[in-house]
This record gives structure tokens, sequence and C-alpha cells, in this order.
């Protein structure tokens, strides 16, 4: 399926929604399947998504930091999203520091087709054995980007000069994965016929989700 093709049954789906007797008893569903496809499609609108996170800077002054991150897992049970990460990055730094409090957030969103899906979560970091079997099953040339003898964002004197250390176990000393399990979803598309905004709130699980209407 080419990647036009995604777009299209992604806005298609939704369109469908509209259209049914009653989208609020289907968009949450929807948004988990199609969540499932983009963690295993590259081509998928939702396979790279925007995480945000804030972090501390050596000042001690708190910044939203965002940044690009490939969806690599998705638990429609648990309502979890994966991604991986190295463990020097800054995100992880802070994601580490047992002073900060705060959650993530998910951003996904196409021109193509004007939907946007904000997901507020929380986090755990994963121990080394379920790392293991994760970096056990990520591609040969993925692994390499986790391989670099300096952390990411150390000063360069030019782009060629990272060195990178071959051996597998040094890569998966600094690969890990990241899980985030949501507790808020915003979806929200764009139209000039009218836009529209629906709300997903998995805070009181007891209850299940509550899914309402929202003011685009």
């Amino acid at each position: 399926m080419s990647e036009i093709d995604y777009r299209e049954r992604l806005r298609s789906g939704f369109d469908s929604l509209l259209c049914g007797n009653d989208p609020l008893q289907s968009v949450e569903s929807w948004i988990w399947s199609e969540l499932q496809v983009g963690s295993v499609s590259r081509e998928h609108p939702w396979n790279l998504g925007c995480l945000s996170s804030v972090e501390k800077t050596k000042e001690g002054m708190h910044y939203p930091r965002s940044r690009t991150v490939v969806l690599r897992a998705s638990d429609v049970v648990e309502k979890t999203l994966d991604f991986h990460t190295d463990k020097r990055s800054a995100k992880m730094c802070s994601l580490l520091d047992p002073d900060n409090e705060t959650g993530v957030c998910w951003l996904f969103y196409s021109h193509e087709t004007k939907i946007q899906l904000r997901m507020d979560a929380s986090y755990r970091i994963l121990d080394s054995t379920e790392n293991r079997a994760y970096f056990e099953a990520t591609p040969d040339p993925s692994k390499r980007v986790y391989a670099s003898v300096e952390p990411p964002g150390k000063s360069l004197a030019a782009a060629s000069m990272g060195l990178f250390d071959i051996r597998v176990e040094s890569a998966l000393a600094n690969f890990c994965v990241v899980r985030t399990k949501v507790h808020y979803v915003d979806l929200v598309m764009l139209s000039p016929n009218g836009n529209k905004r629906l709300g997903v709130d998995y805070q009181t699980p007891s209850e299940g989700p509550k899914v309402s209407w929202l003011v685009p």
C-alpha cells in the first residue's frame, strides 16, 4: 500500500465515522486501530510523532522540548505507545530526573489528512531485561544509532567526526525503550465545512473511556 493510500485511508476512515449512527461509540477503537498500523508501517502518517516533554537546563530553567520519534509499538488494551531512545539523550535525563513529575505529550499530524491527534501520557522506562529483548529485535542498521562514543547533542568539529563503537554490547548499554500510558486524547479534523473535535478521557479506568464532542 502506498503512502497516499494510507493518508486516504486515515481521512476516509474518519469521514466514515462521522457519517455513522454514533461516532462517539466508534472513534476510540478507530484511533487505536490506526495507531497499531502506524507502529508497523513507515508509510502511515502516524508512524512518526512529535513527542514533547519538560526539561531542565543547567541554569535550572524549565523549557518544553519537542522532537520527532518513531512510534515503535501500540497496545490497544493497555493504552500504551512505545518509542526507543538513547539513555544518554537530554530527554532521558529529564525523564529519569526524580524531581521531574511531568508527563509527556504525543502529537501526530499530516497536512494531507488535516487530522491532528494529541495524546497526554505518563511513562515508565523499561528494565534491562525488557530492553535487551527489544534491542535484539531491532534491525542491525538501527542498532548503530546507539553506538556513538559521545552522547547525543555533543559538539562536533565536523558532521562526519562522530565516532562509533561497533560492539553490540556497547550499543545495548545506550539503548532504551520508553513506554507511555495514554490518559487523554484530543482528536481534531480541520475542514472548510466545519472543524470537528473529540476528546477521549481514560483518567477513570473503572468507568472506561469517556468520549465526548468538544468545541473545535
